[in-house]
């Protein structure tokens, strides 16, 4: 009985932790999976600069990786903030066509991303913390690249390239792009004020990070992600 109840108790004192106090600060790292599409604008022409207008169009999502550090600033109780940043894998597929040819374009972009967000925390359990984050997302591109694969005329093609290897294209792209991030997390208190998160964050970019001719291509991301807590300042 005693060999049994040992684990049981240390479990037990594991989990008791309050929600953090006004003053603290949190370090919090996390990992997940972006959930990445692109907004491609109905008169958006190919991304690798072909001018032919598709006679069918289909954007689909693509799943990415995101790991990243934050800093959560508990200013009163309720009312915070997050400062963090992170490495983010975006992009998107499009699948396009005519009548005599029809094309799939994989984009895939990686960020380094900083956000300051705003923490509500809502009225919950004393070991359990409900939060809302909202602000905005500022993020620095650091590698792009596009796959093209179809058939033009029944004859199979593929495509590799670096998104500054598109032509006058190139020169028109932005690797800067700024956002608006919102979400929440649900927060675990856990032994000596450590703890674990699950959120879930959906940030939808502002700018035009393509140059193409006929309309914008714009950032839409929803990252599932957990985390690790660890106070730093109380």
């Amino acid at each position: 009985m005693k060999v049994a109840a040992t684990p049981t108790l240390a479990f037990a004192l594991l989990l008791l932790s309050g929600t953090p106090a006004a003053g603290q600060t949190t370090l919090i790292l996390t990992g997940g999976v972006n959930s990445a599409s692109m907004d491609f604008g109905s008169s958006l022409n190919d991304f690798l600069g072909v001018a032919v207008p598709p006679e069918w169009t289909e954007s689909l999502g693509i799943t990415r990786f995101a790991a990243g550090a934050a800093v959560a600033f508990q200013l009163s109780n309720r009312w915070g903030l997050q400062v963090g940043g992170a490495y983010s894998k975006k992009g998107g597929r499009r699948e396009f066509g005519t009548y005599d040819w029809n094309s799939d374009v994989l984009l895939e972009t990686d960020y380094l991303e900083f956000t300051a967000l705003g923490r509500l925390r809502v009225k919950s359990p004393d070991e359990v913390s409900v939060v809302l984050l909202a602000g905005p997302a500022l993020s620095w591109e650091l590698g792009c690249g596009v796959k093209e694969s179809g058939y033009i005329h029944g004859q199979q093609y593929e495509a590799i390239r670096n998104c500054d290897a598109r032509g006058p294209l190139a020169s028109q792209r932005s690797n800067v792009d700024l956002g608006m991030a919102l979400g929440g997390a649900v927060e675990v208190g856990m032994w000596a004020g450590r703890g674990i998160s699950l959120g879930v964050l959906y940030t939808s970019g502002f700018l035009d990070v393509s140059g193409d001719f006929g309309s914008a291509l714009k950032h839409r991301v929803l990252t599932l992600q957990a985390g690790i807590l660890y106070p730093i300042f109380r």
